[in-house]
């Protein structure tokens, strides 16, 4: 769920009893654990908002950074919310290719302020194709007419002469 620190909001994902005692250890809440409302997942889920309190209560104490940190360093699943602009901004998005700047289909250049986003997770082992940008107007139009049409190049030549396409 969401949470909000004292600069801005923390995903959490706490999915098991052992994640649900990293997060207790992470926050240095051992109450987390022992209260037999949280005591596992199926106690958790019959009082999931009295849980969500609690861990509200808790992470509430943090600035966004300390309490993902904190989180990270138990390997409790989390991640800080950002704005677009926090997104657009940082660099570790670039770096990973999870931003990538828009390409021209006609020129290859990089069209001004566009942005697309590349494939979120990385596999090893294995590279993704490339993202190409959107085609031009009937940049694809030999190869559609020859595919769907059955037509060949001189017959594509032929209509263009005639100024059917």
């Amino acid at each position: 769920g969401l949470y909000e620190t004292k600069n801005g909001d923390l995903s959490i994902t706490v999915t098991s009893d052992d994640q649900w005692g990293r997060l207790a250890r992470a926050l240095d809440a051992p109450e987390l654990v022992e209260n037999p409302k949280f005591s596992d997942y199926v106690a958790r889920t019959v009082n999931v908002e009295d849980a969500r309190v609690e861990v509200q209560r808790l992470i509430g104490e943090y600035t966004l950074e300390d309490a993902a940190k904190r989180l990270e360093d138990f390997d409790v699943p989390c991640a800080p919310v950002r704005t677009a602009e926090q997104v657009m901004n940082d660099q570790h998005f670039w770096d990973r290719g999870s931003l990538l700047p828009m390409m021209h289909a006609a020129t290859g250049k990089p069209v001004d302020d566009a942005v697309a986003s590349g494939f979120p997770v990385k596999f090893s082992g294995g590279d993704l194709p490339e993202i190409e940008g959107a085609p031009t107007l009937g940049m694809h139009n030999a190869e559609i007419f020859k595919k769907l049409l059955g037509l060949n190049d001189q017959d594509i030549q032929k209509l263009k002469e005639e100024k059917v396409i």
